[in-house]
């Protein structure tokens, strides 16, 4: 499983009960994150420059990777904030790299509005479905072309490809989901006044219900993603703000809409079920 956000607490705050309970069950985890969150709030630190927050934002999100199960972190190092002006294929070239390497069978990323409409979060989605559709397509024509040793592709560039058909022949179609709040959720949590009406100047984006394909079910792991968002010290008044529901909603299930299977774009029809499974 690969996922990809744009700030260290990204993770945890969206997801953080399907890390530990795939990693439970075994399940190899990586984490790309964009930014090491220099614009954030400090929390506690009081007088700090940018570059000290990132460094201590990067050791809480250490710390959190190792407490999840997750396998690799990496940080692409962007400006936290700043997202938005650089070029959407510089992102997704990245990224298409990291898909390469690493052959996920699932990617996970924030939907299109990025829940809170963070310009970070938008950005990084569509450079993560770019990539996504790329990498897919990649999958498709080094098995349609049967690349191998013995069938090299045309162009020596190519040689990667060849490795690539390799180790993803046993891969069904990967997935590409995007992480979700559901409508009905966000209008209790604003109605309730656990969340602000509004963030970055708009209501919170939210997925109508019926297009929400994916409901992972976390109680067994909600006291774990509880104290991973702990370990975001920085990030205190929103881990308090977030755990001021008293239901802890978004603690007990997790919500997701399964974007792409492969190549192909996945739609929710009257007779789909939820799945309750990535």
């Amino acid at each position: 499983m690969l996922l990809v956000f744009p700030h260290p607490d990204d993770e945890s705050f969206v997801c953080g009960g399907t890390i530990a309970k795939y990693a439970k069950a075994g399940w190899e985890i990586h984490l790309i994150c964009a930014t090491r969150g220099q614009a954030g709030n400090p929390g506690p630190y009081n007088d700090i420059d940018g570059d000290s927050l990132g460094a201590i934002r990067e050791r809480e999100l250490e710390a959190v990777g190792q407490y999840l199960g997750i396998t690799s972190i990496t940080l692409l190092d962007y400006k936290d904030g700043a997202l938005a002006n650089v070029p959407t294929g510089d992102l997704s070239d990245i990224l298409f790299r990291a898909l390469r390497k690493l052959v996920p069978s699932v990617v996970v990323t924030f939907e299109p509005g990025g829940i809170s409409n963070h310009p970070d979060h938008i950005k990084l989605t569509r450079a993560v479905t770019f990539a996504f559709q790329k990498y897919a397509k990649m999958l498709t024509h080094v098995r349609n072309e049967e690349i191998s040793q013995d069938r090299p592709p045309r162009h020596p560039r190519d040689a990667w490809q060849i490795e690539f058909r390799e180790v993803s022949l046993d891969l069904t179609d990967s997935k590409l989901y995007y992480v979700c709040l559901p409508q009905s959720i966000g209008d209790y949590l604003v109605k309730t006044k656990v969340f602000p009406l509004e963030m970055f100047g708009k209501p919170w984006s939210t997925t109508p219900d019926k297009q929400i394909t994916t409901v992972i079910d976390v109680r067994f792991f909600q006291k774990k993603k509880e104290h991973a968002l702990s370990l975001h010290k920085t990030q205190e008044a929103d881990v308090a703000r977030f755990l001021g529901d008293g239901r802890r909603t978004l603690c007990k299930q997790e919500y997701y809409m399964l974007r792409m299977q492969g190549s192909a774009e996945v739609f929710m029809g009257k007779n789909d079920r939820v799945a309750d499974r990535l």
